[in-house]
């Protein structure tokens, strides 16, 4: 039970520190969010209000304590480049991802499994060789 506390502190504790350098890469990157979400025509002050408003004028630590907070009750926030809403981006990539993942299973299953097989039932064969063959290249290439 001990070595299974000590593992998911470690791991939390990892989660957190893995988050912060994230956090921090992205922030420090050197790219203004205001080149991506203000027109080009957007004065100086404009920008600058505009930093102030989304919180990336107070200091880093803070608005990660802000965004981890934010994160903690269920709100992914926005997107800095188009405002969009993350949850929903999220939602349609893993949605994406789900049925790409779901194909790929039923392929396995439906030309996979009867090809190795016919290669077990005619071991050591042209045909046997061809499907291993057929498959080593299916898994080097992965289409």
């Amino acid at each position: 039970m001990k070595k299974i506390a000590v593992r998911v502190v470690s791991t939390l504790l990892l989660l957190l520190l893995s988050s912060l350098a994230v956090f921090s890469a992205i922030r420090m990157s050197g790219g203004d969010v205001t080149a991506a979400r203000l027109p080009a025509s957007a004065s100086a002050e404009d920008r600058r209000l505009f930093r102030e408003q989304i919180g990336l004028d107070k200091p880093i630590l803070e608005q990660y304590g802000t965004y981890m907070g934010n994160l903690l009750t269920g709100d992914l926030g926005n997107s800095l480049t188009n405002n969009a809403d993350i949850a929903t981006l999220a939602k349609d990539k893993i949605w994406n991802s789900f049925v790409l993942g779901a194909t790929a299973l039923v392929l396995v299953f439906a030309i996979g499994v009867p090809l190795g097989m016919v290669a077990a039932l005619r071991r050591n064969t042209w045909i046997d060789t061809g499907i291993t063959s057929f498959s080593v290249a299916g898994m080097a290439i992965h289409w």
